[in-house]
């Protein structure tokens, strides 16, 4: 028993004294220090100029293919709960009923913005019939959706057509005398009623460049 004792303690004392050792180390070693003249410089244009050479078109077709399979996901799930409601099984269709909200009400961001994608080249200068009608209808639909006094009852939904339509006029008529117009109404929605503040500077800043 003496003997199991002693092993014991001379145990204890080799680890201790080890672990003092090595704390000791520790202390006294340095942070390696490093000579800024020795550091490779590094180019960040080399690694960025891959994605500044993608042309706009790429940009625009990746945004046009997301938007369209976010509309397609928005259609399976309205028919997953149309399914499921019938079905009568009441669980799963609150399960897509849950998503299908989250899907609708999440932030959908404009990542091309046909005011910006246009560019300030253009000049507001033909009268275009076509244009001229395709500028009442836009604005017929912001009007309708504006619901009135305020912000509280605006239709998103007729905003979001009636920014179609203006976007649509610019992209197909750029010489058009209502192009600034356009722009100017979009801005409008945007700053007004979807608060995407950004988004409604572009559109603002080309009111200006467009029809000085």
């Amino acid at each position: 028993m003496k003997a199991s004792h002693q092993v014991c303690c001379i145990k204890g004392f080799t680890l201790a004294t080890l672990f003092a050792a090595l704390m000791l180390m520790g202390c006294n070693s340095q942070k390696p220090t490093y000579d800024v003249s020795d550091a490779a410089v590094i180019d960040d244009s080399a690694e960025l100029a891959p994605v500044a050479d993608l042309s706009r078109s790429d940009e625009i077709t990746l945004v046009e293919d997301m938007g369209r399979a976010r509309l397609e996901y928005q259609r399976m799930l309205e028919q997953l709960v149309s399914f499921y409601d019938q079905q009568g099984n009441q669980l799963k269709a609150g399960w897509a009923t849950r998503e299908l909200e989250y899907l609708v009400s999440a932030p959908k961001r404009s990542y091309v913005v046909i005011a910006e994608a246009a560019g300030s080249d253009l000049r507001a200068r033909a009268s275009i019939d076509t244009a001229d009608t395709l500028y009442q209808e836009a604005l017929d639909l912001y009007r309708s959706g504006r619901g009135g006094v305020g912000t509280l009852f605006a239709n998103k939904e007729k905003l979001h057509l009636a920014i179609t339509k203006f976007n649509q006029l610019i992209t197909d008529f750029p010489n058009s005398d209502k192009i600034d117009d356009a722009a100017f109404q979009v801005a409008e929605i945007y700053n007004h009623y979807l608060r995407d503040y950004a988004t409604a500077l572009i559109y603002y800043q080309r009111v200006l460049t467009w029809d000085p």
